[in-house]
């Protein structure tokens, strides 16, 4: 094990006090406008070998399934943390080049897509935060007494008609607020070149491009070479890159030899299920859309993607088939439905929309537009029409819906650009859930056993 840790040192060149307990291996997970990133460093330095399955494997057994966890993380900014990343990410990309000119790492630009080429870009979701809160910040000096109209419901931080020019031209990054740099530094330390932030990326406020550019987002986060969810991140200027440090103790042999002994931190369901971030609604097809996901958390990094989810300390975690969980992580959504039989992709569907309903929007009207591209997937695989989230081949089950709290009132949504059918929830705001009907009711047959006729009646809250 010191020989490891040794590679490990030696590999990314860190100092040993950089190193944070003993490493024990895991096995080796899977494999419109930009921001133009600044080049990484000339020569790419060699891919540390953190995973080895021979070690883990003898370490915990090959019979005992009980996983070992590293003890104690690497400190937030060490470059060991950002190997990790590297690992999961399997290989990464070596773009830019330092003696270019025209670079700077101050300066950021926006590109347009059709600019990049084929070249691999990263995407990132994020909670923009209450409007009040997006006041600028005192460095901001850039985007203050600027003269331009402002739009109330637009931070100041964001691509406008009237900063576009300017963006495409560069600006710098202390202009903008601590989750987009923390977003910026990942990609750096990961060596990709273009990263894809929303309101950045999709020009805001009266007379932007937000209308037509929100129905891209299935191809955004589709094509994107990983996605970042800032999830510890409350709001754009909270940042993600710190974290908790986990409390532990350890007693050590005459060897030298330590056990150590910790609070439990792969706590994935409180730390991303519950965070603020997966109470949007947008985010919903932003994770079911994206092939590879690295949540930052409060307490450790989780990468997400079609082998299952791998926490920091390098143990992994399963979830129960056929769940939605479950079909999350299909990096080929919805792939994993096919062969799942007409009542698994039903039910599946049902808990998909009933958990959307109940996610939050800034904007109530956004409800018929932000599942969209997720729908629009799910349509296609299933060979039927979606209109405002009823399925045609599940016509008769998705039309069953009702409020989930009866003591809840269901308010009409005023859509200013779009007729919303009143059969459809979507036309009203709060959470819904289904009834569930059994349709294997007795009708009146003829004798030669034909369905002569016969009527149901459902009774519900609507």
């Amino acid at each position: 094990m010191e020989d490891f840790l040794y590679r490990i040192e030696e590999t990314e060149g860190l100092p040993s006090d950089q190193v944070c307990g003993r490493q024990v291996c895991c096995q080796q997970a899977c494999g419109q406008l930009v921001i133009c990133n600044s080049a990484p460093a000339k020569d790419p330095p060699r891919q540390p070998e953190i995973f080895d399955s021979h070690t883990f494997w003898s370490a915990k057994g090959p019979n005992n399934q009980t996983q070992i966890s590293f003890p104690v993380l690497p400190a937030a900014g060490s470059p060991l943390r950002f190997a990790l990343l590297r690992e999961w990410l399997q290989w990464f990309l070596y773009v830019g080049d330092p003696d270019d000119p025209d670079y700077n790492p101050d300066v950021l630009k926006l590109v347009p897509s059709e600019e990049i080429g084929g070249e691999k870009y990263v995407a990132l979701s994020h909670c923009w935060g209450d409007p009040k809160d997006n006041e600028v910040p005192l460095h901001c000096t850039a985007l203050k007494n600027t003269g331009e109209p402002k739009d109330d419901k637009v931070p100041p931080y964001c691509t406008t008609p009237e900063s576009i020019s300017k963006r495409q031209e560069g600006f710098k990054i202390t202009d903008l607020p601590l989750t987009f740099r923390d977003a910026i530094e990942v990609v750096r330390r990961l060596d990709v070149k273009y990263l894809w932030i929303d309101s950045l990326c999709i020009i805001q406020g009266n007379g932007g491009d937000w209308e037509e550019e929100s129905k891209m987002m299935e191809d955004v986060y589709t094509l994107a070479y990983y996605t970042i969810a800032a999830t510890s991140a409350d709001d754009s200027h909270a940042g993600f890159l710190g974290r908790n440090i986990g409390e532990h103790v350890y007693v050590q042999d005459d060897s030298g030899r330590r056990v150590y002994i910790g609070t439990d931190i792969a706590d994935f369901d409180n730390e991303v299920e519950n965070a603020r971030l997966n109470t949007r609604a947008w985010v919903m097809q932003e994770r079911f859309l994206s092939r590879r996901t690295i949540h930052f958390g409060k307490n450790q990094m989780y990468w997400e993607c079609g082998k299952g989810v791998y926490c920091e300390d390098l143990t992994q975690l399963k979830c129960l088939p056929r769940s939605v969980k479950h079909f999350k992580l299909d990096p080929e959504f919805p792939r994993l439905l096919f062969g799942s039989g007409f009542g698994a992709t039903l039910l599946f569907l049902q808990d998909l929309l009933k958990g959307y309903s109940e996610r939050n929007l800034s904007e109530c009207t956004d409800r018929a537009i932000a599942l969209s591209g997720l729908a629009a997937r799910i349509a296609r695989a299933l060979y039927c029409e979606e209109n405002y989230g009823i399925f045609g081949l599940y016509l008769y089950r998705n039309l069953l819906w009702q409020r989930s709290d009866p003591q809840s009132i269901m308010e009409r949504i005023e859509y200013k650009s779009r007729d919303v059918p009143s059969w459809s929830w979507m036309a009203y705001t709060g959470g819904i859930k289904f009834v569930n009907v059994d349709f294997g009711l007795p009708f009146e047959r003829d004798g030669k056993g034909r369905v002569g006729g016969g009527t149901s009646r459902y009774i519900g809250f609507v």
